[in-house]
């Protein structure tokens, strides 16, 4: 997981997982936690591996290095991170409330998507269904991959701009 540290991100849901995860299992989160003594903060740190946020380049090789990553928000407008781990070839279990479900609809991913409530048993369940499913979901990833290049393109998104800036300069 990367993630500022903000109750939007559902770290709840993250605590619950950890709890009821394997013990061979590992969750490493990139994150800042202030020190506010919160006793919920003391717990995360204790069963969560806790990483310092770090530059792009390097986060991209977090992303690397996981099997999976999970993005739990209790709703977003996008999320950068579910783009970027998806870019970089890892999967991502992604909360059905935040904009970048909808890319997994579009792709047929549905598998990846979990509600903000899930239990930690049903979230290790939708893991391990994501991580054995993997090889026979790599031609969605890839089709997925291809339409982050295609419907993100620096040239796309300036023209969306553009058009935007030109709609509204023709209203005033």
């Amino acid at each position: 997981m990367v993630a500022r540290w903000d109750s939007i991100k559902n770290f709840s849901a993250v605590m619950r997982l950890a709890e009821a995860m394997p013990k061979h299992w590992n969750i490493h989160c990139i994150t800042t936690i202030p020190e506010t003594g919160s006793e919920f903060a003391k717990t995360f740190k204790e069963k969560i591996t806790v990483e310092a946020p770090r530059p792009i380049k390097q986060i991209y090789q977090f992303y690397k290095k996981m099997d999976i990553v999970i993005f739990p928000s209790h709703f977003e407008t996008f999320g950068g991170v579910v783009a970027e781990s998806m870019a970089v070839g890892t999967p991502v279990v992604v909360s059905e409330n935040t904009g970048a479900s909808e890319l997994f609809k579009k792709y047929k991913l549905t598998d990846h998507l979990i509600a903000p409530s899930v239990s930690g048993k049903d979230f290790v369940a939708k893991i391990k269904r994501v991580i054995d499913s993997r090889e026979k979901n790599q031609k969605k990833y890839d089709a997925f991959r291809a339409g982050l290049k295609k419907d993100f393109s620096p040239e796309k998104i300036f023209q969306a701009y553009r058009r935007l800036f030109v709609s509204y300069s023709k209203k005033r």
